[in-house]
């Protein structure tokens, strides 16, 4: 078949190969399988991308402070912002993300569904320009949990989180010598959780403290 008489059908793959989700970081100029999700990738990032839309971030915006900020840009990263790509991350992360390049990969099993949301919801705290200390703090607070009791109760928090918890958050001076996150505020010693709140130039705790039982499970001193 001569060449030009394929040029309508070339030029249609190329349209359909256009319209799926692929890699924004230094995106090439051919696309790779690895760049495509699914039929059913899609579907399940989709509704899982929903559920922390619709449930998630009223949890979070219940607890006031900057957290009511983070719900609302929580609530802007969605798929239509972002570029979604599947099976691309690198140093065998579970999700990656580039706030630069709205950029989200996944790289876990998308049919295990409360993984996939756990690992969205740190992905899109950390595009809403938050740091170690928020993204993980509101993975525990969502998922380490159990809503069965009339009290909700707390699960012991991973020491390696602690960890990153530490390093993601910049010790706030006098009167309030905790860590603070962008949305967050932390008392490693004691082991009590807040949203933060901006007062001037000052990054305050909000409120009552989110982890008002068992908050020996939030206590961490660095090694």
């Amino acid at each position: 078949m001569p060449f030009n008489t394929q040029i309508p059908r070339l030029v249609s793959a190329v349209n359909n190969l256009a319209n799926l989700p692929r890699r924004a970081v230094g995106s090439p100029q051919i696309l790779r399988p690895t760049d495509i999700c699914t039929a059913a990738e899609q579907t399940n990032i989709t509704n899982a991308l929903a559920t922390i839309h619709t449930v998630y971030t009223d949890d979070i915006r219940a607890q006031g402070g900057d957290w009511v900020a983070l719900a609302n840009q929580l609530l802007a990263q969605n798929v239509s912002s972002l570029n979604i790509s599947c099976d691309f991350c690198t140093g065998g992360a579970a999700t990656s993300s580039n706030a630069t390049s709205h950029s989200l990969q996944v790289c876990t099993d998308t049919s295990d569904y409360t993984g996939l949301r756990m690992w969205l919801l740190i992905e899109l705290v950390r595009l809403c320009g938050g740091t170690a200390l928020d993204a993980w703090a509101i993975k525990n607070l969502t998922f380490n949990i159990s809503k069965t009791g009339i009290q909700w109760a707390y699960f012991g928090v991973p020491e390696s989180e602690k960890a990153l918890m530490y390093t993601g958050g910049t010790r706030q001076p006098s009167p309030w010598p905790y860590l603070a996150g962008k949305f967050t505020i932390w008392d490693n010693a004691m082991g009590r959780l807040w949203p933060s709140s901006h007062s001037g130039t000052n990054i305050v705790p909000y409120g009552q403290s989110i982890i008002p039982f068992n908050i020996t499970y939030w206590r961490y001193a660095p090694p």
